[in-house]
């Protein structure tokens, strides 16, 4: 038996929760004695990810890894006050006193248009962290090209699958293309939500009931859209809970095809091989896009005429099969590859123990 330390951001995000149950099945497959102590990462933002508080968790627990990820766990803009600088729960001091292997599991590097470039005393806690721990992994939606943009990438950090596209039921191909669901992106900050939605906000928030798709939210962000919510504000906190994960995703397959604007939203839907169109307000999400082979399917609020082309978009995910034939193509040759690398990343991570 052995026992890891798993850290993730529980209980807020949908998607963070699938990310995080996904790197737990990875291991499992792989070692099935293993004993996970969860610890929720709000927990340590709420102690302003104090050093000598993470280090009496790991240590208290008696564990033999650190397992951090999967989720957008690098970000600095609203965790700057955080006393290691920056939004994971490590520094240099974290790393070395704890005693133990450490993992970053699949994890995101978050940027959101308009913020302003990281300082570089941040960007070097970040370097160090990855230069650091045992192994560093990050997903497959353009965090390795933010690590080398930023500086931070160093011959370590191996780039594998995000966790949330990994799944253990997957729909059957949809043969007609008639229900569908919209998956909307809100931001608390209103810096951030103004620079996503540019001047289209009102058109954005109008598309669930233009186009008849009911709204699943991933966040308690994510109800200031217009349109028929599968789950009410006041029940989300309950379908939110990390041990109801696979159980509210499977809803999911409920729907032939999806309107996605998170990237988790984007994500889950192709791992569960749902057709869906990516609706990009941030980088990440046209980043998967380009980086994995769904750029067809991917529409930018940056771009010239966006909202024209949206509209053809939806008109051929709904009425031209080869459209949605391509779709189910390009996904079936990228799960093939994503899942050996999960695999063999998590054995990597195992070998240390």
């Amino acid at each position: 038996m052995i026992k890891l330390l798993h850290i993730g951001a529980m209980n807020g995000n949908l998607g963070d929760n699938i990310a995080i149950k996904n790197v737990q099945k990875s291991l499992l497959s792989e070692r099935n004695d293993i004993k996970f102590v969860m610890a929720n990462a709000h927990g340590f933002w709420k102690k302003q990810n104090n050093p000598d508080f993470i280090l009496e968790t790991i240590k208290k627990n008696k564990v033999d890894g650190v397992v951090i990820g999967g989720g957008g766990l690098v970000e600095y803009h609203s965790y700057k006050t955080q006393l290691t600088k920056q939004k994971l729960p490590l520094n240099h001091r974290i790393i070395k006193e704890s005693g133990v292997p450490i993992f970053l599991y699949g994890v995101g590097i978050n940027t959101f248009r308009g913020n302003p470039d990281w300082p570089d005393g941040v960007k070097d806690i970040v370097r160090d962290i990855f230069e650091s721990v045992t192994e560093c992994s990050l997903r497959n939606d353009g965090s390795i090209e933010k690590a080398k943009k930023f500086g931070l990438y160093n011959d370590k950090i191996i780039e594998i699958p995000d966790p949330g596209l990994l799944h253990n039921y997957q729909s059957e191909k949809k043969t007609t293309i008639s229900k569908g669901f919209f998956q909307p992106a809100e931001n608390g900050n209103k810096t951030i939500n103004k620079d996503r939605f540019l001047s289209f906000e009102k058109y954005i928030k109008s598309i669930p009931t233009k186009y008849g798709l009911d709204i699943f939210p991933h966040t308690k962000k994510d109800f200031g859209f217009k349109g028929n919510y599968l789950v009410k504000q006041e029940k989300f906190s309950d379908l939110s809970k990390f041990e109801k994960v696979d159980e509210s995703f499977k809803r999911y397959l409920d729907f032939d095809y999806g309107v996605v604007m998170r990237g988790h939203g984007q994500l889950v839907s192709i791992g569960m091989n749902i057709p869906a169109l990516y609706l990009s307000t941030q980088d990440k999400v046209s980043d998967f896009s380009m980086k994995n082979g769904f750029s067809e399917y991917n529409v930018d609020v940056t771009e010239e005429s966006w909202v024209e082309k949206f509209e053809l978009m939806m008109d051929k995910i709904r009425n031209d099969k080869s459209y949605v034939s391509n779709w189910y193509e390009i996904q079936n040759e990228n799960m093939k590859q994503w899942v050996q690398m999960d695999k063999e990343f998590s054995q990597k991570c195992l070998s240390h123990i």
